[in-house]
């Protein structure tokens, strides 16, 4: 496939997002990326935002997020030099569509953590002890719905994780801790193989000591 070929395409259908053209051009996203970012004739819009990743499996210990190949695939709009109008566009309405994805899965992590809580004996301790943290893509207005594989089963998730942190006072009780993280895992295998939603809860509890030794940065951990 040559510049000549993708840019016919783009004459042809443009603006689509990157992985509009994969499907259509057949390539590696990564070789379709190179292609079009180094091509004078084609328009390359990025969307949304980046940040940075802490992360203890990759060398440096930080990644910048979305990952290229992501971002290209879901966040990169392409048209051919000249046709700027037609690209904000299509910007506007994508970008609408990521922040009306980002809302909608803030709201199931938020009102999930709700019906948990709410369904514990002692739920006015947790109340007044724990604090839920939303956290990852969704609070980054950089969410998207994309099916992928779930790690552990395998089962196609749509999109981006639910992340949550529960922060924990040190002195939470350790049996009322194991109830709670019991109940969020049974929220969590439910939204995983339920057809109505296929969502993905990432979540750590953790308590307040472990917070202030990490805040130091001391250590990677």
């Amino acid at each position: 496939m040559s510049t000549v070929e993708i840019t016919g395409i783009l004459g042809e259908e443009g603006p689509l997002t990157g992985s509009e053209l994969v499907e259509r051009v057949g390539l590696e996203p990564l070789d379709l990326w190179r292609l079009c970012t180094t091509s004078p004739n084609i328009l390359v819009h990025r969307l949304g935002r980046r940040f940075l990743r802490l992360d203890r499996a990759v060398a440096g210990y930080a990644r910048l997020s979305p990952s290229i190949r992501r971002e290209f695939l879901t966040y990169t709009l392409l048209d051919l030099v000249g046709r700027e109008n037609r690209l904000e566009q299509r910007a506007t309405d994508t970008t609408a569509e990521i922040h009306r994805i980002s809302l909608a899965k803030r709201r199931l992590a938020a009102q999930t953590m709700e019906t948990v809580v709410e369904n514990l004996a002692e739920a006015a301790v947790v109340h007044d002890t724990a604090c839920f943290i939303l956290a990852g893509d969704i609070t980054y207005d950089m969410a998207h719905r994309v099916p992928r594989p779930e790690r552990s089963t395998g089962k196609l998730v749509l999109g981006s994780d639910l992340d949550i942190v529960i922060v924990t006072a040190d002195d939470f009780d350790p049996s009322l801790r194991e109830i709670l993280d019991d109940t969020i895992y049974q929220k969590k295998h439910f939204l995983l193989i339920s057809p109505s939603y296929r969502e993905e809860i990432d979540y750590l509890i953790k308590d307040l000591a472990t917070v202030r030794r990490q805040v130091t940065f001391d250590a990677f951990e």
